[in-house]
């Protein structure tokens, strides 16, 4: 009875184990992600049901470990890999855990969450490849034998599954597979070194100041935009007492300002320390002239797709900015330049990239990912923010 029980325990696992290393290279991988927009929150949310089932099935099997471990006292290679399995299991749901709780935990804890629980995604994917094969045809690659041989056994798979996983993580690193490139890919740019020339990528240049973490270049487009100094033109217009319309020229010509702020994004992320150089916002708007009747800003990507807001009073903080400049250097097209939208206290679904226009409008605008399941409430705090 114990025997069948395992090997149904078996089944059901292998199969949630599938879908949740699927699910979680979809909703990792940025080449997909333009591909599933409308799908990844309920894909999210599957995600994470795939996840506790895992755990409710490794709990499942607590009880009948005694019994299974005797059955396999003399396969030192089925208890290691029932062990692995077990700590990839505990792993990915601790790490789970804090990330879906990450708006709740000290700075950083999330993510180191999601860099691990990255990491065991790529762990496991060879290794659940090797062990269906093996499982299938019934391969060994060492017999069934004498109690002697189990710690040599046991000592040259844990060795082979380190220096796999190190050389699959090389491989990785060198094909530029997504989560597992370099911890800095350095982006190349398209913006305009002089007036009126087209957006080209310069030479990638040391920034002045550097960002500690790594961003991950999302988009809802593909490919990513690219854009034309001599017809990029930015727009200010809605309930204004004036519309003001910039090409490139005029709108580098703004008052600049620089500062030093921290970008989160909701997925677990988090670049510190970024210097961004732009226009602050509450400058344009009144450059603007804001009519009484606003209550919100709403930001138009040049994409042609991505829109959000954010109410009139967080658009005039004084860390809400327009930057055309990251680190010392021209902002990556990858990461929403020319122009994009900086707004640190809140997660970074709002701070919207290639931002081309600004429309001041009377009740609040939806926004692209708020349509689609993301929260209504994007402050890195929950009390709101504090002016600045």
């Amino acid at each position: 009875m114990t025997a069948k029980r395992l090997a149904r325990l078996h089944t059901w696992n292998g199969w949630n184990l599938l879908f949740l290393l699927i699910t979680g290279v979809i909703l990792y991988m940025p080449a997909l992600r333009s591909w599933t927009t409308s799908l990844r929150t309920p894909l999210k949310y599957l995600h994470i049901g795939s996840g506790l089932l895992s755990l409710g099935l490794l709990a499942t099997y607590l009880p009948l470990a005694g019994d299974h471990f005797d059955r396999l006292r003399q396969r030192a290679g089925q208890k290691a890999n029932v062990w692995l399995l077990a700590g990839l299991l505990l792993g990915w749901g601790l790490s789970g855990v804090m990330l879906i709780l990450n708006r709740y935990l000290p700075e950083g804890v999330a993510e180191s969450a999601l860099v691990w629980h990255d990491r065991l995604t790529w762990f496991a994917v060879p290794w659940a490849l090797a062990h269906a094969v093996t499982r299938y045809f019934k391969l060994r690659l060492f017999a069934v034998g004498e109690p002697v041989l189990e710690d040599r056994r046991v000592l040259l798979a844990g060795a082979g599954t380190v220096v796999g996983a190190w050389l699959w993580g090389r491989l990785g690193a060198t094909l530029g597979v997504p989560g597992m490139e370099a911890a800095k890919p350095k982006y190349s740019s398209h913006q305009p070194i002089e007036p009126g020339a087209a957006f080209v990528p310069p030479p990638i240049v040391e920034p002045a100041v550097k960002s500690k973490g790594r961003f991950r270049v999302y988009t809802v487009v593909e490919p990513i935009p690219t854009f034309d100094a001599r017809t990029w033109q930015f727009t200010v217009k809605g309930l204004v007492e004036k519309e003001l319309t910039f090409d490139w020229e005029a709108f580098r010509q703004l008052p600049k300002v620089t500062q030093v702020s921290d970008f989160h994004c909701i997925t677990g992320w988090s670049v510190y320390s970024v210097t961004w150089e732009g226009v602050r916002l509450s400058d344009l708007l009144d450059l603007a002239g804001v009519k009484p009747g606003a209550a919100y800003v709403k930001f138009i990507s040049g994409d042609g797709v991505y829109t959000d807001s954010v109410a009139l009073s967080t658009a005039r903080l004084g860390d809400v900015l327009l930057p055309w400049a990251m680190d010392g250097s021209p902002l990556p097209t990858a990461l929403g330049g020319p122009v994009r939208l900086v707004v640190p206290q809140m997660y970074g679904y709002k701070s919207v990239k290639w931002v081309q226009a600004i429309e001041l409008i009377d009740r609040e605008h939806i926004g692209f990912w708020e349509v689609l399941g993301y929260p209504a409430d994007a402050w890195l705090r929950k009390e709101g923010a504090a002016d600045v």
